[in-house]
């Protein structure tokens, strides 16, 4: 009786839980389920939330899990849903992991999934802010970082302004794309030993990309510089040294549009290490009476500062002129990482801004139509056997009742002719054109920006995983119009190596993209001098000659200064070769923003191209900014003067290369001397398995120089000592706006100072004379014109010095002798507009020594 009871009892339980199962919905227990394994997901875009436009924007990530899970983490470009960007992430109970994924530029709004098995468990939207190109973007890694603060204090040229962003190690992005919207970043008490091997190369190449990197002194000078001692320009001393930043006044000075008192910077003593410079091109920007205070050193396009105090302690913590000492120090610089060599794709428009990368990633032998003149011949010889010859056939045979039989096998043969052809013409495999641009300096050849693109073909429809090595890739040109799920699911996979999954190719088109990394240069050494010249028919040149270190093979090479050049010709292994190359155009150098313009180039037009000589390039060109040079552009010194031959296909590719990465108008290739070739190898490290590849790359150097010494006292000195092609200018300050356009430089009423440096080491015995030219545009009224005056830098004195007292015609020049060339070669004009527009379409300046 009593186990009836508890029979009755066990029945009863278990139809009351079956009863509460089959109430409950299926979606809650699932509902259940995920909230059970739904992990902890977080996420900071840019750098502090800021980002900048037309650059590729880190994501760090944060995820966690009560529960053992796999999945994926997705950034999904809201504003374009073609492609995802994502990294495989297995997650163990309670164990947090943190990711960096990086969205492509155009990416107003991204959204960050986890997904498991196709759902999603959990998303977040990071904050943005964007930048325009015009703002400056600083980034401080150290500690204390908020002390660098005052920076947003400073204002840019193009009436924009600066913003800090204090940046943790392990947030410190390790792809340059993504460093190439800082313009400045400062390193102060930090361990850059812990910088992991890939953060320290986007770091290197962001440097020779036109970074500007400022080493902070003092006491955490050795620890900051224990990882950077490739770069830096000097070695420090583990003792600190008592000394004076009287030395920071002088040189904060000549940028400073208000009047700077000396505050008695003379007894301010600072705790400072000892910098000694460890190679020949580092050059001081300011001492004290017994120690340098700030080193600087150029590579590629960018810049290494390095301080021997601590910018963060006292007495220069609280000294009131160290805004004006970081303005002197990061100058008009502004958007220089991001400005070559980049293609860009406006989301607004469709996709013909990327026309010339698309025809150069097509511009594929195997994926090239069929000669005309051999499917002529084809289609005549299949109409001569289905017709006159099958009739002649049966004639003979007198049996025409076979035609039901002849023409259908006729039909077939030929059918299974053409298809056996084109296969056998267009390979078994799919094909892969990777073409490379890679930026760099010879000072430092294993550290540059590699910029590819990547064409894909197949002679069948192929679903593929292609490896890219460690470039950010985005697709070139239209979507893919397949329509098939498998395109619309394409994404790039971060890992090691990193690669695009879900790639549908097949034999109508090939589908394209560009992919941005870090790459090395072959080894190449210089030996060039700058050699003053004496008339118009004996000017101005840079000659020595160039070394081929590396056992690769260099074709088409050309010596670049501005928009003069020289062709070299190959350049086998281990070989060395003169080079010269004249300065014509008399144009100062501009290292100022650049802006993107596309354009797009036929197949008909770059067939047509004729070889150019070196001299016909001189004839004016357009040019971007102002103060740019006339004279050849990019396309005629690395194309126009190469004979091609026949091989059209070869000039399309690597024209539209050019075009694609460096615009049109073409720009230099950059300040100073640069060393351009071709080669045969693949920087790129795209791959698929089983293809057949063809590559190509430009490979680009800067090469040191020199120093000159421009010496007064000799009897046989040069009348021009130094022509404008030697000088870089730069808008340093303005009180007001300036503004690049096609007609020049505008500027409005206020103050401004230009300066021209030096790209070579200039060295001077003394006082010589300064010639400044200037044109302004016709669009400038005389009136405003009567209103102008310009100045020019005494760095004896300290002070400006007014040499040009209202500008009564739109084009002058004015000579002054005296101490206005600082001992670096630098000279400061400034222009003070005191009524309306001024359009400034020229400013150039000389030096001469008699």
């Amino acid at each position: 009786m009593q186990s009836m009871r508890v029979v009755r009892r066990v029945i009863l339980a278990v139809v009351t839980v079956a009863t509460l199962v089959a109430s409950t919905p299926p979606q809650s227990i699932a509902q259940q389920q995920e909230e059970q394994i739904a992990p902890q997901l977080s996420a900071e875009a840019g750098f502090n939330g800021y980002a900048k436009v037309d650059t590729w924007l880190p994501i760090h990530v944060a995820l966690s899990s009560s529960v053992a899970v796999e999945g994926e983490i997705v950034v999904v470009p809201e504003d374009a849903t073609d492609m995802r960007y994502a990294t495989l992430v297995t997650l163990m109970p309670g164990v947090r992991r943190e990711f960096t994924l990086y969205a492509p530029p155009g990416s107003n709004m991204v959204r960050v999934d986890f997904v498991s098995a196709d759902r999603v468990l959990a998303s977040v939207r990071p904050a943005l802010r964007f930048l325009s190109r015009q703002d400056r973007l600083v980034a401080v890694l150290g500690d204390p970082p908020d002390t660098f603060n005052f920076l947003t204090a400073l204002s840019t040229p193009f009436n924009g302004r600066t913003y800090v962003a204090q940046i943790a190690l392990d947030r410190f992005p390790d792809r340059s794309a993504a460093l190439a919207a800082l313009d400045v970043l400062v390193l102060s008490n930090a361990d850059t030993t812990a910088f992991g091997a890939a953060q320290h190369a986007a770091l290197r190449a962001w440097l020779v990309d036109g970074g500007h990197l400022i080493i902070n002194g003092g006491p955490g000078a050795v620890l900051v510089l224990s990882g950077l001692s490739d770069v830096a320009p000097a070695r420090v001393s583990s003792a600190l040294v008592a000394t004076t930043l009287d030395g920071l006044l002088d040189f904060a000075r000549p940028d400073v549009l208000f009047a700077l008192t000396d505050n008695d910077s003379a007894d301010l003593q600072a705790q400072a290490v000892t910098l000694s410079p460890v190679v020949p091109d580092a050059q001081t920007l300011a001492a004290s009476r017994d120690t340098p205070l700030i080193i600087r050193r150029e590579l590629g396009r960018g810049l290494v500062d390095q301080l021997a105090f601590d910018a963060t302690l006292a007495p220069a913590r609280d000294w009131a002129g160290k805004t004006a000492l970081f303005a002197a120090i990061v100058g008009g610089r502004v958007d220089l990482p991001n400005a070559l060599g980049a293609i860009r794709r406006d989301p607004r428009r469709d996709w013909r801004d990327d026309y010339p990368a698309l025809v150069a990633a097509r511009a594929l032998p195997n994926a090239a139509l069929p000669a005309f003149w051999g499917v002529a011949a084809f289609l005549l010889l299949y109409v001569l056997c289905l017709g006159p010859l099958n009739f002649m056939l049966l004639r003979r045979l007198r049996k025409p009742e076979l035609a039901w039989i002849s023409i259908p096998v006729v039909v077939v043969a030929f059918t299974v002719l053409g298809l056996a052809t084109g296969f056998r013409l267009r390979g078994n495999e799919p094909q892969i054109h990777r073409l490379s641009v890679v930026l760099g300096d010879a000072r430092l050849d294993d550290a540059a920006t590699a910029h590819a693109v990547i064409g894909l073909y197949a002679p069948r429809r192929m679903i593929l995983d292609v490896k890219l090595g460690r470039g950010l890739a985005r697709e070139v040109g239209p979507a893919s119009d397949t329509g098939a799920p498998s395109a619309r699911r394409l994404a790039l996979v971060y890992g090691d190596p990193d690669h695009l999954r879900n790639v549908e190719i097949g034999n109508t088109d090939v589908r394209a993209f560009y992919t941005r990394g870090e790459a090395g240069l072959p080894n190449v050494e210089a030996d060039l001098r700058f050699v003053s010249g004496r008339s118009a028919s004996d000017p101005a040149r840079i000659t020595g000659d160039i070394l081929n270190a590396s056992d690769v093979p260099l074709s088409g090479c050309v010596l670049v200064v501005g928009r003069d050049y020289a062709a070299i010709g190959d350049i086998g292994p281990n070989q060395r070769v003169p080079a010269e190359v004249r300065l014509y155009l008399n144009r100062p150098q501009s290292v100022m923003r650049l802006t993107q313009t596309q354009i797009s180039a036929s197949y008909a037009t770059l067939a047509g191209m004729r070889r150019a000589s070196p001299a016909a390039s001189r004839a004016p060109a357009a040019y971007r900014d102002p103060f740019d040079m006339g004279g050849a552009k990019v396309i005629d010194m690395l194309i126009g003067w190469r004979d091609y031959g026949q091989d059209t296909m070869r000039a399309a590719a690597e024209a539209n290369l050019v075009f694609a990465l460096f615009g049109q108008p073409a720009d230099r290739l950059g300040q100073g001397v640069n060393l351009a070739c071709w080669d045969g190898l693949d920087r790129s490290g795209a791959g698929v398995e089983g293809a057949s590849y063809t590559d190509r790359g430009l490979r680009v150097w800067r090469l040191p120089v020199q120093p000159y010494l421009i010496d007064v006292r000799a009897t046989g000195a040069p009348e021009v000592a130094a022509p404008p092609d030697v000088f870089t200018w730069q808008i340093r300050a303005t009180s007001s706006s300036a503004r690049l356009t096609e007609a020049g430089l505008n500027l409005a009423p206020g103050r401004h100072v230009l300066g021209f440096s030096p790209w070579l080491g200039l060295r001077m015995t003394g006082p010589i004379t300064v010639v400044f030219q200037y044109e302004f545009s016709g669009s400038t009224r005389l009136s405003d014109l009567r209103e102008t005056t310009f100045w020019v830098y005494d760095w004896q004195a300290g002070a400006y010095t007014q040499f040009v007292s209202g500008v009564n015609s739109p084009s002058g020049q004015a000579a002054v002798h005296g101490p206005y060339v600082s001992p670096a070669g630098e000279v400061r004009v400034r222009v003070d507009n005191e009524s309306g527009l001024l359009t400034l379409s020229n400013a150039q300046i000389s030096l001469r020594a008699k």
